[in-house]
């Protein structure tokens, strides 16, 4: 389930990040188109100024061109309009999936470290397992002992002093307590 949880939001979150930059493209487009058209108004303003002389004195072709650029600067400033409504509603589109992104990517970590904090739940209760099982080994081993030294003593005070000072239980006990400290360093 984890894991077909995760690849659900990175799957959302691929999605979210293609609409991104789908829509950002889109807004590129529209922005460029709005600057040409701006600078093609631009060039019409100048060439209509150039032209502003002749087609006062009614001189025909002028006349005729200062309509036709006319004509264009009016049909340029549709198009320059539309470029701009199409970026303004492209920008907000843009915010609206990035906001969205914000939030999946932040509900994603959310599920994650819920598993993680649950899968090292799971690893708690294990070691803790695992520690009642070494409790109920080293007693086992005391037990062990004890009966040896018990039933050596029927032996003969040379093997009840072997037996005694082979016991490894102090080893034993400096071997585990160095293991532990080893983990106990990591988590401080």
């Amino acid at each position: 389930m984890a894991t077909t949880t995760k690849a659900k939001s990175e799957d959302v979150v691929a999605g979210l990040e293609e609409a991104l930059a789908r829509l950002e493209d889109r807004l590129g487009q529209a922005l460029e188109a709005g600057e040409n058209a701006n600078r093609r108004l631009g060039e019409i303003n100048e060439q209509r100024v150039a032209l502003s002389e002749q087609a006062f004195f009614g001189e025909v072709g002028a006349t005729k061109e200062d309509k036709s650029l006319e004509a264009e600067a009016a049909f340029v400033a549709r198009s320059a309009d539309l470029a701009r409504s199409a970026a303004s509603t492209l920008e907000a589109s843009a915010s609206e999936v990035k906001t969205k992104l914000a939030e999946e990517r932040r509900r994603a970590h959310e599920t994650h470290l819920a598993e993680l904090r649950q899968e090292r739940q799971t690893i708690h209760e294990d070691a803790l397992e695992a520690a009642d099982r070494l409790l109920e080994v080293l007693s086992r081993d005391q037990q062990i002992h004890r009966e040896m030294v018990s039933a050596a003593q029927g032996v003969s005070t040379r093997t009840l002093e072997t037996v005694a000072q082979n016991h490894t239980e102090a080893e034993l006990h400096r071997a585990l307590a160095e293991k532990l400290r080893h983990f106990a360093s990591a988590w401080i």
